[in-house]
């Protein structure tokens, strides 16, 4: 549907096979069912799978599905299972970005210090991420966690690491190296050139529309289901931080606020295309 009087641009991307950045606690069960969802992405879901997928997007239900199952096999994925790799787990694509992710890449970011305190209490297992195989005990506080951590979309946009399913310590943003000024350089460059779609959390309804408007389809309950998207920039009290801020991935989310505010531009997502998007999600 669209605004009377308005021509949205009629170029829309067909990025197959998809690559998808889930970089962790960015919304990344709820924006990947959208894109399993999005009509010609996949060919071979049965009802069982589609109806699997809306319903694990409650929040009750999350871990009733099998998310680990291989879509690979179903959709125009990219398929990097020979290295350990699965659609929607949170492995880093390194050395594999020019074959598998440039060209082909969507992802959902999120305000770093946000998504660090949100894996902080991760549930129902908490400090998502934490290297337990490295350190064996629990972090001692959000701000050693956070130390820990930093840099997770950096090192996913730079490292090679394969995630074990969506699991909360086998991450490669759990490698407690800090990310460099090198890797911070090579992930905006690799965000910039190799990802068609960036989405932000704290925008979800604008990202949707976003998504729509760039892949086609209409926006559905489905894509509104998940309590992650309800999220916003100021869901957790960073003062536990103490004054520490994620400077690594600060900068590829700064890059990714203006890739996001381009593609409003581009494809012309008013707020009266957000409230269309609403309302077409309500029927």
């Amino acid at each position: 549907m669209q605004e009377a009087g308005i021509k949205y641009s009629s170029v829309q991307y067909s990025p197959e096979p998809v690559y998808f950045l889930h970089i962790p606690k960015a919304a990344g069960i709820q924006f990947g069912t959208s894109i399993l969802l999005l009509e010609r992405t996949c060919w071979n879901l049965t009802r069982h799978d589609i109806d699997g997928l809306q319903a694990g997007l409650s929040a009750e239900e999350t871990h009733d599905f099998d998310f680990s199952q291989e879509f690979e096999d179903m959709c125009s994925l990219a398929d990097m299972r020979r290295f350990g790799y699965y659609f929607r787990d949170h492995s880093g694509i390194g050395s594999a970005y020019g074959q598998y992710a440039k060209g082909h890449g969507l992802t959902m970011l999120r305000q770093p210090e946000q998504r660090i305190l949100s894996a902080w209490s991760n549930s129902p297992l908490a400090y998502h991420s934490w290297p337990y195989y490295i350190f064996g005990r629990d972090p001692e506080d959000e701000l050693e966690f956070a130390k820990v951590v930093a840099g997770c979309s950096v090192k996913m946009l730079t490292r090679d690491g394969a995630s074990h399913a969506t699991g909360s310590d086998l991450t490669v943003c759990g490698d407690p190296a800090p990310a460099t000024d090198g890797e911070t350089k090579q992930a905006v460059e690799r965000l910039a050139e190799g990802f068609h779609y960036v989405g932000i959390l704290e925008e979800w309804t604008k990202s949707m529309s976003l998504f729509h408007a760039m892949f086609g389809g209409t926006c559905q309950a489905y894509d509104f289901l998940s309590g992650n998207s309800n999220s916003n920039s100021s869901a957790y009290d960073t003062s536990v931080l103490q004054g520490w801020t994620d400077e690594q991935d600060g900068k590829v989310y700064k890059e990714g606020l203006i890739l996001f505010q381009k593609g409003l531009r581009r494809y012309r997502i008013t707020d009266e295309r957000v409230r269309i998007c609403e309302l077409e999600a309500k029927r």
